[in-house]
């Protein structure tokens, strides 16, 4: 079953063992086999000791297939995940899956290539069975040469996260309808580091006909569970290991994505447990670690004069910050390592300084030695991405997989994600609305972080048209940027330099009209953290053409760095995910040449729905014509009960009368 979080559970794949685990180097390399793209007239014998190649042979050589699933990947014979805590406080997860793979490539990519990643230093992972199943009823093992540990390629040249490995395991002989299977164990070492709790999803986008998860505790270990989405409660047995908690769902169906919906998490259904009683015990063996590890008393020398150097000339704390701020999203390489794949404690503030890369562990850890060494103080928080909800009743950090910065500067709480090269002072998109874990010394709760007002990101452009009376178009736009706005450009902008940004430019000013020809740009600084800033001109020939007496001039929607969220589709089954509460704004004029009477203009309109309100109004004068446009965006996510009513606004903002000028000769 694929998860969303390192410590609670794994890559989704497909393999199986024999009797008891053994490690990819106890495997002997299979003898020669036939041709396994061979058809066979019928399937060869199965072994009565071995129940699930019976069930393998069964699958690739019967229902159910395209026929019943004719839109899915794969069929999702069996995923089953049995965790179980030791009285030393070790976690064992032992993995297994069975999947009959309907579509060639994203089957194969999903289920028979599969990465499973592991702690060398911290877990050990046993392989214990990956093989295949075609229609020939032949088991086809995966031989030792198709198994191997790597270090991830975005980890190659960080030899401070060396201890991180994948393993890879390549199913032999895999095509349409093939069956897989894979079984692995891993155990993961009571460690401050470990995160004593997890997550796992219940249910998959392929249909699922046996999703079973187990938990099990010994005497005097409660576990805390709960399950989102679905009404499943477990069957709870004793065995010697200790108390278990049965999960299982079966015959789930086939179920589609849809455009800009949430991530799996935040919709289908889960499972979040947990082996602590209390936040405060969840905080007591991380929060103190983390601390004196990024800022040490004293600050070491490299970090104090780091920070000074950055900071001279600094107006106010304000300032300081910024500069900081932008020093570690920028100069200090980001490499992504989620949340708690290599522990939670951060490396030495002038270690990572010196090395001048780290995850968003170390980012935060040396954001705070350096504003610390200018007596700014700051905590690192956890925070939960893409509007999954935490569980305040589960307590575990595997909930949490991000970690962010918060300064006090000037008696005020400022968010900094430094692990986001492009990100803006002041803004944390991820993470609102939601409950969020301060990584504090002694700290027992949970903090609420408020939604962000619509007010912190906003894209306002300024545009002038000038309509030629042979109906050419002059057009010069200026873009101010803050927030996300200012985010998402930078982003976009920031490696492109001379022709490669001259053809961005002509391609965002054909996306408009054709024949559009960008004459001139200019574009701000790239590396601001303090919102951003870019103008253009652009000529349209022929935009408005004469008709007789009449001429139509079409307002092109507004200019760069508007990002309106998706509502194409009429109706929705899972939520429509907004994102971060922003304000889109525009001033437009229109000059219309000397001969000509603006007859229409498109009247006031002032409305919305839930998550967003807007005005349009637009007036004459003379020869201009002046329009004022406003859209807030105020939730991050639309339900799909509400999606109707808010797909109907944004239509009515979007209608074609709103955007025509009629002229007519004078």
């Amino acid at each position: 079953m694929r998860t969303y979080l390192w410590m609670a559970v794994l890559v989704a794949a497909a393999c199986k063992g024999s009797d008891g685990a053994t490690s990819q180097q106890d495997h002997a390399a299979p003898p020669a086999a036939d041709d396994p793209w061979a058809k066979k007239d019928q399937a060869a014998a199965v072994d009565p000791k071995d129940p699930d190649l019976a069930q393998m042979v069964a699958l690739a050589t019967g229902a159910p297939g395209t026929l019943e699933y004719p839109q899915a990947d794969a069929v999702v014979a069996l995923d089953r995940d049995d965790i179980t805590i030791k009285p030393d406080g070790a976690v064992v997860h032992h993995h297994k899956s069975i999947v009959k793979i309907l579509d060639a490539q994203r089957g194969k990519e999903k289920f028979a290539d599969v990465h499973v990643p592991f702690d060398k230093d911290r877990q050990t992972l046993t392989i214990a069975v990956a093989r295949t199943v075609n229609t020939d009823g032949k088991p086809h093992a995966a031989s030792p040469d198709e198994f191997g540990d790597i270090v991830p390629p975005r980890l190659a040249d960080a030899t401070m996260y060396h201890h991180v490995r994948e393993r890879v395991v390549s199913f032999p002989a895999v095509d349409k309808g093939s069956v897989v299977e894979l079984e692995y164990t891993r155990t993961t070492n009571a460690t401050p580091d470990a995160p004593m709790g997890g997550e796992e999803l219940l249910g998959d986008w392929d249909p699922i006909l046996d999703r079973t998860v187990t938990i099990t505790a010994p005497a005097g270990i409660e576990p805390k569970l709960a399950v989102v989405g679905v009404d499943v409660k477990p069957t709870e047995s004793d065995t010697a290991a200790g108390h278990v908690w049965t999960y299982k769902l079966e015959k789930q169906p086939d179920r589609h994505e849809e455009l800009a919906s949430p991530v799996a998490a935040a919709v289908l259904p889960r499972l979040v447990y947990g082996y602590q009683s209390s936040w405060a015990k969840v905080l007591e063996p991380i929060a103190a670690r983390f601390v004196q590890a990024a800022v040490p008393s004293p600050i070491p020398d490299s970090v104090k004069q780091q920070a000074d150097q950055l900071v001279a000339g600094a107006a106010n704390d304000t300032e300081k910050a910024q500069r900081l701020f932008a020093f570690v999203g920028h100069d200090i390489r980001s490499v992504d390592l989620p949340l708690g794949m290599a522990g939670y404690a951060p490396h030495a503030p002038d270690v990572v300084l010196a090395n001048r890369y780290a995850d968003e562990r170390d980012k935060v850890g040396l954001l705070l030695a350096l504003a610390a060494a200018e007596g700014l103080k700051g905590q690192p928080v956890a925070v939960r991405t893409r509007n999954v909800p935490v569980i305040a009743s589960v307590p575990t950090i595997a909930q949490f997989d991000m970690l962010v910065a918060k300064l006090s500067i000037d008696g005020k709480d400022v968010w900094l994600a430094p692990s986001d090269e492009h990100a803006q002072y002041g803004i944390v998109t991820q993470g609102q609305d939601n409950l969020v874990l301060p990584l504090v010394p002694g700290g027992a709760e949970l903090g609420k972080r408020p939604l962000l007002d619509p007010s912190t990101s906003v894209a306002t452009s300024t545009i002038a048209y000038v309509l030629a009376p042979n109906g050419d178009v002059d057009v010069k736009e200026a873009v101010d940027l803050t927030g996300y706005y200012a985010d998402i450009t930078t982003r976009e902008l920031r490696p492109l330099k001379g022709e490669h940004l001259d053809h961005w430019f002509q391609e965002q000013a054909v996306a408009h009209y054709p024949a559009a020809l960008d004459k001139h740009h200019e574009v701000g600084d790239t590396m601001s953290v303090a919102g951003f800033k870019l103008s253009t001109e652009v000529a349209l020939p022929g935009y408005s053409a004469t008709q007789g007496n009449v001429r139509v001039f079409e307002l092109p929607e507004l200019g760069f760095g508007m990002d309106m969220p998706d509502a194409s589709l009429s109706t929705r089954k899972y939520p429509l995910e907004v994102g971060t509460p922003r304000t889109e704004q525009g001033d437009v004029t229109v000059q219309v040449p000397a001969g000509w009477k603006i007859a229409y203009v498109p009247p006031k309109l002032e409305g919305g729905a839930e998550g967003v309100s807007y005005t349009h109004e637009c007036s004459a004068k003379d020869q201009t014509v002046t329009c004022h446009v406003e859209v807030k965006l105020d939730k991050l996510v639309i339900a799909p009960e509400q999606y109707a009513a808010y797909h109907d606004a944004l239509a009515k903002l979007k209608a074609y009368e709103r955007r025509v000028i009629l002229l007519v000769k004078a």
